[in-house]
């Protein structure tokens, strides 16, 4: 609730994306693990974003990362 990228998630994500987005959040539950949310996978790099990452979530990953990638683009949501 509390997450700061919440407000953007109608620009980059439509609602099946967003079942997977909060599908995930509910995966991880009290770990904390730092994702970074990109549009594309390379915006990553392009935005020189901290090493410390521990995950990106993107909606296309159009770039190969040494970071875990979770791309939303071809993902079908949970039932």
């Amino acid at each position: 609730e509390n997450n700061h990228y919440i407000p953007h998630l109608d620009r980059y994500m439509d609602d099946n994306q967003k079942k997977i987005f909060y599908k995930f959040c509910e995966f991880v539950g009290a770990d904390s693990i730092l994702i970074e949310l990109e549009q594309l996978s390379s915006n990553f790099v392009k935005h020189k974003h901290s090493d410390l990452i521990d995950m990106i979530i993107c909606y296309e990953k159009d770039k190969e990362l040494d970071i875990p990638i979770l791309e939303l683009s071809h993902m079908e949501v949970p039932k």
